[in-house]
């Protein structure tokens, strides 16, 4: 089932899981909290499938494999907060903080979508905080002049003028005008991992660059 909700405003995460909580729960073949984790993994994903980006979607199938078959049949009801949080502790061993985090979020996500009254406060590994390199002038003036003349070159300078590389795949002839690019798309793998084109990451995504050097 495809599910749509409409608002009159920018709703919150909270409001939108709310309103899909009341839309889905009485459509028919609906999980419910009686039925497996993974049942109401596959019907999460389904409800959002209209409003998340393919690679978020890929994301969450990703997740989803992750989870432990004992984990996976048991019972929405019978996820508590220990049974939780040893499942992140095993998770984190495997995995960095913020993977552990965005795993949690999903699960608890999934978790409130079909059982809004429930709460849990998991604690998380600490984030390491790391320092990106920084190139040196030298380090750019080097790299530029090895990738002139290779399939690198155009790619590699469009990347720094800040556009990521789903958003280079994604260009077309159509999308230079001058020396401006439009980004307006990207290409991502969906959760068949498959190529798609999508929405550039964000709102403010969606931007012009200008380029002087390709006009």
């Amino acid at each position: 089932h495809v599910v749509r909700i409409t608002f009159d405003h920018k709703p919150t995460d909270t409001e939108i899981a709310l309103a899909l909580s009341e839309k889905i729960k009485d459509m028919p073949g609906t999980v419910r909290i009686s039925d497996t984790l993974i049942a109401c993994c596959e019907s999460y994903m389904s409800a959002k499938s209209q409003v998340l980006s393919p690679s978020t979607l890929r994301g969450y199938r990703s997740m989803t494999n992750n989870i432990p078959d004992h984990i996976k049949v048991m019972p929405l009801k019978s996820i508590t907060q220990i049974v939780l949080q040893q499942e992140i502790n095993r998770y984190s061993s495997e995995h960095s903080p913020k993977s552990t985090a965005n795993y949690s979020s999903y699960l608890q996500a999934v978790i409130a979508l079909f059982a809004p009254e429930t709460r849990f406060s998991i604690t998380l590994p600490q984030k390491v905080k790391r320092e990106p390199y920084c190139p040196t002038d030298e380090d750019v003036k080097r790299i530029i002049e090895a990738i002139k003349g290779t399939m690198f070159e155009v790619p590699i300078l469009l990347a720094c003028y800040g556009i990521r590389r789903s958003e280079v795949c994604a260009l077309t002839i159509d999308d230079i005008e001058g020396d401006i690019v439009h980004i307006n798309k990207a290409l991502v793998l969906d959760q068949d991992n498959k190529w798609v084109l999508s929405t550039t990451k964000t709102y403010e995504s969606t931007r012009d660059v200008v380029i002087p050097m390709i006009a």
